[in-house]
């Protein structure tokens, strides 16, 4: 597997998938580098409720914007909220930010995000980048499912088979530093458990990669980039909470 591509835009640090960049898909994993906040948070902090002060995460999502070429009123996210429910972009304004772990759109200059701290950052396409997903996967969500229901609605809606899908998976956590209970593990199907630590260790990303192939996707990248270990990264378990939040982010090909 080929590794994720760094590059170095105006002060901001991002990471992309070889495979999306393979098909010219615009998108981006970006990192803590590049923006203007300060203290625990800095500098390229994107989310909003994590004790950042606003006025810094607005101008941080602008830059964000002007780094794929979108105005600001382009961007789109959700509340995200541990679920497997999707929202349709198409229908949200700028504004609006429906509970959900997911969001899609079939519209070119929407530019779809999802915020992460460890949880997996997972972007969607179709082969030729009309129809796109970002989805926010911690182990809730893979629990309920929402990889496989992503998969099935990016289907539905563009009317092309999973086989033909492009996924990535972008840095999250590893399963060196994912210490969990041994609920976490029996609550997720195909779920990818390390137990030679003695205590259990989820697998995140691999997990990801298991429930979709088993929902049919043939074509997948996986960063195995850790926000843990990785000094790019916010990570929520390594700063105690105290931290911000680095997207996935990816836009329709225009």
């Amino acid at each position: 597997m080929r590794p994720f591509l760094r590059t170095v835009r105006g002060g901001a640090v991002l990471y992309h998938s070889p495979l999306l960049s393979d098909h010219e898909i615009p998108h981006a994993f970006t990192t803590r580098h590049g923006g203007c906040s300060r203290g625990p948070y800095r500098s390229f902090n994107l989310g909003y409720g994590c004790g950042d002060d606003d006025q810094a995460v607005t101008a941080n999502r602008v830059v964000l914007c002007e780094l794929f070429g979108r105005p600001p009123e382009a961007l789109r996210a959700v509340q995200q909220v541990h679920g497997a429910d999707l929202a349709d972009a198409d229908a949200l304004a700028y504004a609006d930010a429906p509970a959900a772990d997911g969001l899609y759109t079939r519209q070119p200059g929407l530019l779809l995000s999802v915020r992460v701290a460890d949880c997996l950052p997972v972007l969607c396409s179709t082969p030729d980048g009309a129809t796109v997903a970002a989805v926010h996967a911690g182990w809730r969500g893979l629990a309920q499912g929402i990889l496989p229901r992503a998969v099935a609605r990016l289907c539905e809606v563009s009317g092309r088979p999973v086989n033909e899908l492009l996924l990535a998976i972008g840095p999250a956590i590893s399963v060196a530093r994912y210490e969990v209970g041994p609920e976490v593990g029996d609550a997720i199907e195909h779920a990818v458990v390390d137990t030679s630590a003695g205590r259990p260790h989820l697998d995140l990303a691999a997990t990801a990669e298991a429930q979709l192939h088993a929902a049919g996707v043939v074509h997948v990248d996986v960063a195995r980039l850790c926000t843990y270990d990785g000094l790019d990264f916010f990570s929520h378990r390594r700063d105690a909470g105290v931290t911000g939040r680095q997207v996935g982010a990816i836009l329709p090909r225009l």
